[in-house]
């Protein structure tokens, strides 16, 4: 029964959240972490120990495959220098910071399990900080920046933590056989999500029934992460590449179905993400429990100090690694839109939260470095759950605060690029109109009546900036007249793929776009249904 009340604790305190966090200008995580703090200390909850695999095999493939969804491939390949730099160079700058600073604070600890800490502590964990970054619109560059760096930063973190723990464990360091392992965990997870990634498109292409393709969808980013692990290639890779394959070719799946999987996965992934955060503050208990009192404040120690020096090393690296290759390489310069604005570049250094991840590589590795090092492991937990903790109260509640005060201008590059769409889907809707008014088969009152609403549309869309938003009165419309709306959505389509596929939108106002002609098919088919009903 324990158990049972510990998960209606969990999802009432989700619920709750979602609720609070819309009157507060706290970022949920914290909020989430809060909570969780109090179901692991209220009497009478006795949360069962959090097995790590759940997050690493279920909930982190979750994440990555609904992030590799709603990620503009265009501005990744746009802006992948600055991502690699952050998601390879950062983390590994990262690790050598945190490595050095541990054993300054803790000399007992040899190398590896210092080396064991970075790793476990380098990725960085962007939820805290998109919560406030998508709700105030900041400029597309910095977003792509930072949500490609949170999706190729866990492979890398991941990759290095089971190369240090090799180390742990062997006691020697192969140079030879750290580049053969790097090089295998990229092609193969490379590999085994193209795989993955075509067999669940050809399920797509075939399937109609919602059900079995949400089922399917699930299945999917898991399987392609279990497939890696068990060919020790890199599961975050495998399920990124799934993802990429499946949202290029995810027009192919019928409006209502793509419609509904859209919104279940969104509501997925914001439960999955809620109970990461939550699992983070049910633990905390239980971890300070386990530790002697003795060395519970030496332990604390030293994880401040290596919370600070994550920081630290961030901000540090994130200027030179943004401005010296920009200032010395022109063609660098104009492929990236010119050098970024200082403030940008500041808030890009502070975006750097720790969150789940870092929380179950620690739990993973209780297994190897508990068993005969329990000391070690102790001070690697504490000092993960001081950077996870100080990370999200010092930079997850300022980003807000700052973000105003520096006055960071708005994305206006992506809705001038979905205007422009728009006019243009519109002008393709009316060269279709103009082919429709010679087939004799069609009323031409209603061509005359789409039209004239195309136009007007058209009209507001030219003369004002701001996208207009479509407000089809669906009632009382004849069938020719809902059959020559049919006929421009499809024509519509058609122009946004091109577009899309031509680079001129990036597949963010392509997803938007999308969804938007989506919702207006499905209210005509239903208003069809109904109309041969009556």
């Amino acid at each position: 029964m324990e158990i049972a009340y510990t998960w209606i604790a969990m999802l009432l305190s989700t619920a709750l959240v979602s609720l609070l966090a819309r009157i507060v200008s706290i970022p949920y995580p914290i909020l989430l972490v809060a909570a969780g703090l109090v179901i692991g200390v209220a009497p009478g909850f006795r949360a069962p120990p959090l097995n790590p695999e759940l997050i690493l095999f279920f909930f982190l493939p979750v994440l990555v495959y609904k992030e590799a969804f709603e990620t503009s491939w265009r501005d990744f390949h746009r802006w992948l220098r600055p991502i690699v730099v952050l998601a390879v160079g950062l983390v590994l700058a990262t690790i050598v910071a945190v490595a050095v600073a541990v054993k300054w604070i803790l000399p007992e600890l040899s190398w590896p399990v210092a080396f064991v800490l970075g790793a476990i502590v380098s990725p960085t964990d962007t939820v805290a900080a998109n919560t406030v970054l998508h709700r105030l619109h900041v400029p597309r560059r910095l977003s792509a920046i930072l949500g490609g760096e949170s999706l190729l930063n866990d492979a890398t973190g991941l990759v290095a933590l089971q190369l240090a723990l090799g180390v742990v464990v062997s006691g020697a360091l192969d140079w030879f056989d750290v580049g053969r392992t790097f090089l295998w965990t990229v092609v193969g997870g490379v590999a085994i999500g193209l795989l993955v990634g075509i067999i669940v498109n050809q399920a797509n292409r075939r399937i109609r029934d919602t059900t079995v393709l949400f089922t399917l969808s699930l299945i999917a980013p898991s399987a392609a992460f279990v497939l890696a692990h068990l060919a020790h290639a890199s599961g975050v890779l495998a399920v990124l590449v799934v993802g990429f394959w499946v949202s290029w070719r995810f027009h192919a799946v019928e409006a209502r179905t793509r419609y509904d999987l859209y919104a279940v996965w969104r509501l997925l992934a914001y439960i999955v993400d809620a109970l990461c955060f939550l699992f983070i503050g049910i633990e905390i208990p239980r971890i300070v429990a386990s530790v002697t009192s003795e060395m519970l404040p030496h332990y604390l120690y030293a994880g401040g100090v290596v919370t600070l020096a994550v920081i630290a090393v961030r901000i540090a690296w994130m200027f030179p690694a943004t401005y010296l290759p920009l200032k010395f390489v022109a063609a660098l310069r104009e492929r990236e839109g010119g050098l970024p604005k200082r403030t940008s570049v500041f808030l890009a250094s502070w975006c750097g939260m720790r969150g789940a991840i870092s929380l179950a590589a620690a739990l993973a590795v209780q297994k190897v470095l508990g068993a005969t090092q329990s000391g070690a492991w102790d001070a690697v937990i504490i000092c993960t759950f001081c950077v996870i903790i100080g990370t999200l109260i010092i930079q997850g509640l300022t980003l807000q605060p700052l973000i105003r005060w520096m006055g960071v201008s708005g994305d206006e590059q992506s809705r001038e690029e979905e205007r422009l769409a728009r006019i243009s889907m519109m002008q393709a809707a009316l060269t279709r109109l103009d082919e429709l008014k010679a087939e004799t088969r069609v009323d031409p009152s209603a061509i005359d009546h789409v039209e004239a609403t195309y136009m007007e549309r058209l009209r507001l869309l030219i003369s004002e900036p701001p996208p207009v938003k479509r407000c089809h009165d669906l009632t009382d419309k004849s069938d020719s007249l809902f059959a020559v709306e049919y006929e421009t959505l499809q024509m519509e389509r058609t122009r946004l793929l091109t577009l899309r596929d031509g680079a001129d939108i990036n597949d963010l106002t392509h997803l938007r776009l999308q969804e938007e002609l989506d919702v207006i098919e499905m209210r005509a088919l239903a208003h069809t249904k109904l109309q041969s009903k009556q």
